[in-house]
């Protein structure tokens, strides 16, 4: 039937989101968001402590230096070039570990991009991935997106927070694609050694999978910790594929540009999905990135000092109230349990409307994560000392005990 002039038309079609929209991690800040903003506009201190780094005061900001000839358009494959063979001298000084940088090192945009094209370049629908439970949500997100599927594996504290491998392979689904690993941990801090390692590649050559690891606070040394890389083990390559991610690895939110580094094949993988997408990084990134690398020992050396400080001061505040405290001298949070009644979205709430103080529930990282939270570590050590003594101060208006019965009962869900 034609169309006439007085044929009524539709003001307003019905699209129907796709179903993996329905299976991403939903976001749990947005209250948070919405009680910052009231605050704020009532000239009320807020000190965000939820991100993955706490902004830094103006006396400790590290500028990324750019030479004047880097201009605002693509770097060309010169510059790009340059950046591969930093990295790989890089991970040479630091891990001992020798890369080629033209086929095992390559460049995107993000760590949550990179996840993201290599779940696209691998994953297809109904194949599976095991991602820790806690951990972060980029990883979920970037499975789901790609169509396949998530099995959680979870990190328990009494194992200190390591994969138990023995147990994920014994339910195993057939079309595993791909494992997900993430040391020094994010959040709870844990520190993989190189025999856990070993046991971790071992596993992806063994089931013929792909190990991802985030060694986002691998490349800092403290006087009594020195993180290892995944790549250091024995031919790790033949499975492993390593994220750098230059903001966190390095303290610096203005530089998001995020190193990938190992398996050959998904290097190839990914940089084929970077040209597809039109992804590459700028002229001035590169060129920062260059000389980040190049004072890279000396950059980690002062960051790693200014946290130190701002560790004892909360941790110390923390272990007065209670809180149980984790940490490690080479991550910038702190990993808490909290002995309060209250769940910890609830929690996190009341304590920021209380004290100013905003902190990540654990419940972001998984539902491993309840009666937890992450507490990202200022670098400015007037912030820390405001934010243990408001932490004091008001400790009587947010915590409440846990009773006998429900804390016992939360320790038996723990330890499952």
């Amino acid at each position: 039937m034609p169309i006439s002039d007085r044929t009524p038309l539709i003001g307003r079609i019905q699209l129907d989101r796709a179903d993996r929209l329905q299976r991403l991690p939903v976001a749990l800040d947005a209250d948070l968001d919405r009680i910052a903003a009231r605050m704020r506009q009532r000239d009320v201190e807020v000190f965000d402590l939820s991100q993955r780094m706490a902004p830094l005061a103006s006396e400790t900001q590290t500028q990324v230096a750019v030479s004047d000839g880097a201009v605002l358009g693509p770097a060309d494959l010169d510059d790009v070039s340059q950046l591969r063979d930093a990295v790989g001298r890089w991970y040479q000084e630091r891990f001992n570990v020798r890369l080629n940088s033209e086929t095992e090192i390559e460049l995107a945009p993000n760590a949550s991009v990179a996840a993201a094209l290599i779940a696209l370049s691998f994953i297809d629908a109904g194949d599976m991935a095991l991602l820790p439970d806690p951990g972060p949500p980029l990883y979920r997100t970037a499975v789901i997106l790609a169509g396949g599927g998530v099995i959680p594996y979870p990190l328990l504290e009494r194992n200190d927070y390591l994969p138990n491998l023995a147990a994920m392979e014994n339910g195993l689904a057939g079309r595993l694609r791909l494992l997900v690993v993430n040391y020094p941990n994010d959040p709870t801090t844990s520190m993989g050694d190189l025999s856990v390692f070993s046991e971790i590649a071992t596993f992806g050559r063994k089931n013929n999978i792909i190990v991802l690891s985030n060694g986002s606070f691998a490349h800092a040394v403290s006087d009594s910790q020195r993180p290892h890389s995944l790549l250091e083990v024995r031919g790790a390559r033949g499975s492993v594929v390593e994220l750098c991610p230059f903001d966190d690895a390095f303290g610096l939110p203005e530089l998001p540009l995020t190193a990938v580094a190992g398996n050959r094949d998904v290097i190839a993988a990914l940089r084929f999905m970077l040209d597809v997408a039109g992804l590459q990084p700028s002229a001035r990134q590169v060129v920062a990135a260059v000389g980040v690398l190049d004072q890279a020992r000396d950059i980690c050396a002062a960051r790693t000092s200014r946290l130190r400080e701002s560790r004892t001061v909360i941790s110390d505040a923390l272990s007065k109230l209670s809180w149980r405290v984790r940490s490690s001298s080479t991550t910038p949070f702190i990993w808490a349990a909290v002995p309060t009644a209250m769940d910890m979205n609830a929690l996190c709430r009341r304590l920021l409307r209380r004290t100013g103080i905003r902190v990540k529930p654990g419940t972001a990282f998984g539902e491993r994560g309840e009666g937890y939270v992450r507490i990202t570590l200022p670098e400015d050590i007037g912030t820390a000392n405001t934010v243990a003594e408001r932490l004091g101060s008001h400790a009587r208006l947010y915590q409440r005990r846990i009773p006998r019965g429900r804390r016992a009962r939360r320790k038996r869900q723990s330890d499952n």
